[in-house]
């Protein structure tokens, strides 16, 4: 659902925002961690946005609730394999609760019964209809 930013390596762009957010304030830093700027072009594609980046994030601190929101790609339902950017495409299409997310879904529904997941379901749909 993110945008690749470096198409070599295949490395999207919220996981250099979030090295940037985490510390690496220079492209050395993010290659070092990600592997930017290693493949065939060599940081032609992409070294230039990632310095957009990190001029734009270096002094940036998120909140735990904005930190956990903007990860599109983190896994919310472990059980089940279920991405956030799939649970906002549900409340987007007006599957806005947790039961109907479950129909829609299988979200707490797997071998932990929602212990590990319903939480932050909750704290996603809440933020998301607050925009």
């Amino acid at each position: 659902m993110d945008t690749i930013l470096c198409l070599c390596k295949g490395i999207k762009k919220y996981e250099i925002i979030d090295t940037i957010i985490k510390g690496a304030h220079t492209v050395d830093d993010i290659k070092e961690k990600l592997g930017v700027t290693s493949g065939l072009c060599g940081g032609e594609r992409c070294k230039t946005s990632i310095e957009y980046f990190i001029e734009q994030y270096k002094d940036y601190k998120p909140s735990q609730e904005e930190y956990v929101y903007n990860r599109m790609d983190t896994l919310v339902c472990f059980c089940k394999q279920i991405k956030k950017s799939d649970i906002i495409d549900a409340i987007n299409d007006g599957y806005d609760t947790v039961d109907k997310l479950k129909e829609k879904l299988n979200v707490t529904n797997g071998v932990c019964i929602g212990e590990r997941c319903r939480e932050n379901i909750e704290e996603i749909i809440k933020i998301h209809l607050k925009k």
